[in-house]
């Protein structure tokens, strides 16, 4: 195929330019390609029915910040460290109150306090060091802002596009928004839509005032055409603006998909009302293989009558009689012993 395929300069001019999908920037220096970005495509299929809706309440807006804080650089998420490991592996911990509380202990503290993790020592502070876990609730209509912005003076610190990938859910990519750059394609200065919430780093991102925010004034449901997406590249400087519907109880990890980061800590937890997600089946608890039939699945959580129920309308309709919510739970099981670093966190 590369030999036969004609190299970028010759088939790509500033008369005829090719279209790069997904760029990492808002555009590229030269005029023979130009960039198209996720939020400008739509979906070929509409049977996605349970959307979210646009206008949100103030406790469903949940900011991401992606970047390396403090004097070590650490690979962080709103200049809180990922603790490796939890005491107790979250998807094991459903339904046991002691392990439930002993994880409480570990979480992360004052998180809307701006002061907490602004300064230089993060990398040691044990309420930097910690379990970061957002809590939601069942069936709201969720906004996140994924982010990789600083304080200009400090640039040097982003200059990375972030892979960001959310388990347990498909989401609706609605914005993306860019850095400022030079005539050369260099970052100059991050996006001003989003404050900081700190002076060193980024401990407590929010929007820099109402009328940016994607959601101010907005009604009804996203559109059903937006595209959805579990993974998202968020460019250096920039963020996204992405939703979806909390309809699948349990501890879902949201974080870089570059290996280096996210074992570094660039990853935080979302917790949807977990009391409602599936107790582990005992035999997990133990060392072994074991089995689980989704007639054994839905008889756990109280379905036995083969209803699905909410977490059914989380994806496409109409399949093999496992909704998209059992899949996402069984495959969380399964994972918890294949994949336990990971769940683990």
């Amino acid at each position: 195929i590369k030999q036969k395929s004609d190299p970028v300069s010759n088939s790509c001019t500033n008369t005829s330019p090719c279209k790069v999908l997904n760029c990492p920037f808002k555009d590229y220096p030269s005029d023979s390609l130009t960039c198209i970005h996720i939020h400008n495509v739509e979906l070929m299929f509409l049977d996605y029915t349970n959307l979210p809706d646009g206008e949100v309440g103030e406790d469903d807006k949940l900011f991401f910040n992606f970047g390396f804080e403090g004097p070590k650089g650490s690979s962080s998420m709103n200049a809180r460290t990922m603790k490796l490991l939890p005491s107790h592996p979250l998807s094991l911990s459903v339904g046991n109150t002691q392990k439930v509380q002993a994880i409480h202990e570990e979480e992360c503290k004052d998180l809307e306090d701006s002061t907490v993790c602004d300064n230089n020592y993060i990398d040691n502070a044990d309420e930097c060091n910690c379990t970061h876990i957002r809590d939601t609730e069942k069936n709201r209509s969720i906004q996140m802002i994924l982010s990789t912005v600083r304080p200009d003076y400090d640039l040097k610190r982003i200059h990375f596009a972030h892979p960001i990938h959310l388990h347990g859910h498909y989401f609706h990519v609605v914005d993306i928004q860019f850095g400022e750059y030079n005539e050369d394609g260099v970052l100059e200065s991050t996006n001003k839509d989003i404050n900081c919430g700190g002076t060193n780093n980024c401990a407590n991102p929010n929007w820099k005032n109402t009328t940016v925010d994607y959601a101010y004034g907005r009604k009804g449901k996203i559109n059903r055409k937006a595209p959805l997406k579990d993974t998202l590249l968020i460019p250096s400087g920039g963020y996204a603006v992405v939703y979806f519907k909390a309809n699948n109880p349990g501890y879902w990890f949201l974080h870089c998909h570059i290996e280096v980061h996210v074992l570094g800590g660039m990853s935080a937890v979302i917790a949807e009302e977990v009391s409602m997600a599936t107790s582990p089946p005992e035999e997990m608890l133990k060392c072994g293989n074991f089995s689980l039939s989704v007639e054994e699945f839905r008889k756990a959580r109280g379905d036995e009558t083969g209803d699905s129920g909410d977490s059914g309308d989380s994806g496409n309709s109409g399949n093999s009689g496992t909704s998209e919510g059992e899949e996402m739970q069984i495959g969380l099981i399964v994972a918890s012993v294949v994949f336990g670093f990971f769940i683990a966190i």
